[in-house]
Order: structure tokens, then C-alpha cells, then sequence
């Protein structure tokens, strides 16, 4: 889990990237797949109930929104270097 960062709240971040990303440039998504993964079995995430939490829909959706705000060009870019 990130410095500072709370395990539903980096989830919540990394889903909210890959949901965005994978329509744009499904090649990028592959590392954080498998960051993800990675954290949920290192740290033995429950993630069905990580994604009920307060913390999880706000972290979300506010990067889901965030990143769909971005001009394409710039949507594309943060897809390409977010892992």
C-alpha cells in the first residue's frame, strides 16, 4: 500500500485506472494488473469488501472522473505512464 494511502484507497485508484485505461491502450493496464494482484495476495485483500467501503467509491470515483475530464491526448499519456 502506498505511503500515506489506505488499502481501499489504492485500490480504488488502481481499478479507477484500469477501468479507464484499458479501452485506450490495453497494453498499459498489464502492470497494474499486476500490481494489483500482487497486493491482494501479499496482503491477503478481501477485495469484494474493499470495494464496499466509503473509501474505495470515493477514491474511484473521483479518478475515474479526474482522468475522463483530461482531453483525450492527456488521457492517453497518464494511461501510458501510470505504472
Amino acid at each position: 500500500v502506498a505511503a500515506g494511502g489506505s488499502a481501499e484507497q489504492v485500490v480504488g485508484g488502481i481499478e479507477a485506472m484500469l477501468f479507464v485505461c484499458t479501452p485506450i491502450d490495453a497494453k498499459s493496464v498489464k502492470p497494474g494488473q499486476e500490481i494489483l494482484q500482487r497486493a491482494v495476495e501479499q496482503r491477503k485483500l478481501d477485495l469484494p469488501a474493499i470495494r464496499k467501503t466509503e473509501a474505495y467509491r470515493t477514491t474511484y470515483n473521483s479518478e475515474v472522473n479526474r482522468m475522463l475530464s483530461l482531453p483525450q491526448r492527456d488521457r492517453t499519456a497518464a494511461c501510458q505512464t501510470a505504472w
